[in-house]
């Protein structure tokens, strides 16, 4: 999927960050997290309970998704 496709679907996500820009630890706290590098994006999204982090490859196309909660 890619890019676009994502934000079509779920709209504009809480929180974006670049692999060359992204703090060390960029994980929303008091959320689970899957702890990994960003390979080119990561789009966060919360919901009224889980959080959704989307994984982007160089490419601009989902590489990975991780749903956690609170």
């Amino acid at each position: 999927m890619s890019e676009d496709q994502v934000l079509t679907i779920l709209g504009p996500p809480f929180k974006t960050y670049e692999r060359d820009s992204a703090p060390e630890d960029y994980y929303v706290e008091g959320y689970a997290k899957k702890v990994r590098p960003i390979t080119g994006k990561v789009f966060i999204y919360i919901g009224s309970e889980p959080i959704l982090y989307v994984y982007f490859d160089e490419s601009h196309r989902v590489e990975e998704t991780f749903i956690g909660g609170s």
